[in-house]
């Protein structure tokens, strides 16, 4: 299957030793000058000073993302260096505060028409939840553990619950008052996941904006196949034009994702159906539900897409999925697991970009 990728990441810039956030952006984008990799990866400022983009073009298979990745990263991380900085790769800055700024990884899967557009994004907001559970990793607040796994998605302003869409929609949404007005929310583009968005080098995209800021880009590209995988259910699955691609309201939604936000993979999930679940019964949860845990909805999850991981010749691409799986700990487990309140070097060590990568995928 050819696919559509590109991906944007927000880079932390940071004092190599406190870690905390400084203005260093135009520093180490004057050292890249105007480097670009094959696919059209640019690097650039955002809003704040502190804050690198680099955005990875429509890439048409996951090695050629993996190569991009590596390239952008190698990049990265030498400029960084030469300048005096560290880039970390975060959901929020592990020493500062959590409200005044945020860093996502926002993924762009390609499509060619409103149809095609409504099925994806159903699809994938389906699974936030899921998607949310096993990737937050920004439990840390102002040097401290937070009782929270992503506290990007808590506390950030920039990432809210989609809502499902209709073909319909797609084409009556031309500005801020149109999306308040059928939505409900004029900023429609900062949901979990949008449909009304555009890359470089495709047309149109569906993006998810769930993500925490990944510094590991075996992850980042797993993350991409799984979302490519399910992109691949939706076309298949797909009913009518104008249809719900399977993804309508669920009363529990909002619930469980604010559940995976704070709990991560140690969430229970409140499900209206639990034959919907393909690997557990659940446990008794309020009249007419069941509970789920998060790790097992995960599992679930691949499951229903093992077809398409297979057609694609993913399953190199998404072994670190399934080992994070596996173990039962999410990134901001890991993340926890070797945080030492006053010794930051671990933090180093597990959010701060590398300049190798080793990505085990098949074109």
């Amino acid at each position: 299957m050819r696919l559509s990728h590109g991906i944007e990441q927000e880079w932390q810039v940071v004092h190599p030793r406190r870690l905390d956030l400084l203005p260093g952006a135009r520093d180490i984008l004057q050292w890249l000058g105007a480097l670009a990799g094959p696919n059209g990866t640019r690097f650039s400022r955002e809003a704040y000073p502190s804050q690198i983009e680099s955005r990875v073009g429509v890439c048409r298979s996951l090695g050629e993302l993996a190569e991009e990745l590596e390239s952008s990263h190698v990049a990265l991380a030498n400029a960084a260096h030469e300048s005096g900085y560290l880039l970390l790769g975060c959901g929020v800055n592990p020493v500062g505060d959590p409200t005044r700024i945020c860093f996502g990884e926002h993924h762009h899967v390609g499509i060619d028409s409103d149809a095609e557009a409504v099925a994806v994004h159903n699809m994938i907001r389906r699974f936030c939840p899921e998607l949310i559970a096993m990737s937050g990793n920004s439990p840390l607040r102002q040097g401290r553990i937070a009782r929270c796994k992503s506290l990007r998605l808590r506390d950030g302003p920039f990432a809210r619950p989609a809502a499902p869409v209709r073909v319909h929609d797609l084409s009556r949404v031309r500005d801020r008052a149109d999306g308040r007005r059928l939505f409900g929310d004029a900023n429609v583009r900062y949901w979990d996941v949008s449909p009304f968005s555009y890359l470089k080098g495709h047309k149109r995209t569906v993006e998810i904006r769930l993500f925490d800021m990944q510094p590991d880009r075996e992850r980042s590209v797993a993350y991409a196949a799984l979302l490519q995988a399910l992109a691949l259910k939706a076309r298949r699955e797909s009913g009518p034009a104008d249809g719900w691609a399977r993804a309508g309201s669920d009363p529990h939604y909002e619930a469980n994702r604010r559940n995976a936000i704070v709990r991560g993979l140690d969430a229970l999930f409140e499900m209206a159906d639990a034959g919907s679940c393909a690997v557990c019964d659940g446990q008794d949860g309020p009249a007419g539900t069941r509970r789920i845990s998060a790790r097992d909805r995960c599992c679930a999850m691949m499951e229903y897409v093992e077809r398409e991981i297979d057609e694609m010749g993913a399953e190199a691409a998404v072994a670190s999925i399934r080992r994070l799986l596996e173990t039962g700990k999410s990134p901001a487990d890991e993340v926890m697991a070797v945080f030492r309140p006053g010794d930051l070097r671990s933090l180093t060590r597990q959010l701060g970009i590398a300049s190798a990568l080793s990505v085990g995928v098949e074109d």
